[in-house]
């Protein structure tokens, strides 16, 4: 059984974007795909990661994995390196884990303008 590691992931999404050409020094608004079971809690967890800064989009359910999906994004932008974006989906998880929620990704924002 292999297990999911957070770090390893965030490390190729990095690489990747390195590969494609974006620079990193640029600050980037860093998002969060979060799960949760029922739309109780996806939305109890919405107001939760708004009342600490996050902006929330869309709250809709999965019916395909029985789940409610949302995407929080960081309210700061920040200069991406692995071991910040390692942070910032700490932080989140301790929004979610209480509402038994759980992080189902991670994305870096990209614009062509900056590449």
């Amino acid at each position: 059984m292999s297990e999911w590691r957070a770090d390893a992931s965030v490390q190729d999404l990095l690489e990747g974007l390195k590969t494609e050409g974006w620079d990193l020094s640029v600050p980037r608004t860093v998002s969060h795909d979060v799960c949760t079971r029922t739309r109780q809690d996806a939305e109890a967890l919405a107001s939760d990661l708004r009342a600490a800064g996050y902006t929330v989009e869309g709250i809709f359910e999965d019916a395909d994995y029985d789940r409610w999906e949302l995407t929080a994004r960081e309210g700061e932008m920040m200069v991406v390196t692995a071991g910040g974006v390692i942070a910032a989906q700490v932080r989140v998880e301790h929004l979610v884990l209480p509402r038994n929620g759980w992080l189902n990704g991670v994305g870096v924002e990209t614009r062509e303008e900056e590449r």
